[in-house]
């Protein structure tokens, strides 16, 4: 019996080796991009009323280079500031880059999955954001991450009310 239990154990650690470093050679391409940023915002309600915010971000490996995250510090001209972070990692099972993000002074979660076009560098997600009502179907917002150029570009697509898809977020991390 403790053969067997040492045998599946093994497996079990080897398996977890396996997948870690699987994950963690998904995230590597994104490694040049890893450090400290400076961004401006847009963010584009449906009112249309254009709100912009300048701060820091940090992207960097974390958990054994299993997830990658972006912390991000928002600084309003009216003076307010907000703050998120975002969580990417990927998915052997569903051979998918999942990104999940909570609202700033909330415990509201959304949940995106992905694929990486290694021709355009782009990380492309679709998920739902329970704040919105309408879905399309099964999401109601896309997301972007385009890594060119020392640059990353941040592009929100949202399901408005009208049935159309807008940008209602965008944001430019320079060096």
């Amino acid at each position: 019996m403790k053969k067997v239990t040492k045998t599946i154990m093994l497996i079990l650690v080897c398996f977890n080796c396996f997948s870690q470093s699987e994950i963690s050679r998904k995230l590597s391409v994104f490694q040049d991009y890893t450090g400290k940023w400076s961004h401006e915002t847009h963010q584009i309600p449906f009112s249309g009323n254009t709100v912009v915010e300048h701060g820091e971000a940090n992207l960097f490996p974390e958990l054994s280079s299993t997830y990658l995250t972006l912390d991000v510090t928002l600084n309003a001209e009216s003076g307010s500031t907000r703050h998120y972070k975002q969580l990417i990692t990927y998915s052997e099972d569903q051979n998918q880059y999942i990104s999940r993000y909570l609202y700033s002074n909330t415990s509201v979660m959304v949940e995106e999955f992905g694929v990486y076009d290694s021709n355009t560098n782009t990380l492309s997600f679709a998920g739902i954001n329970p704040w919105a009502s309408q879905l399309e179907n099964g999401i109601n917002i896309k997301t972007s991450l385009t890594f060119k150029n020392n640059k990353i570009l941040l592009e929100v697509n949202e399901l408005r009310p009208n049935g159309t898809w807008e940008i209602g977020y965008r944001s430019l991390f320079t060096r």
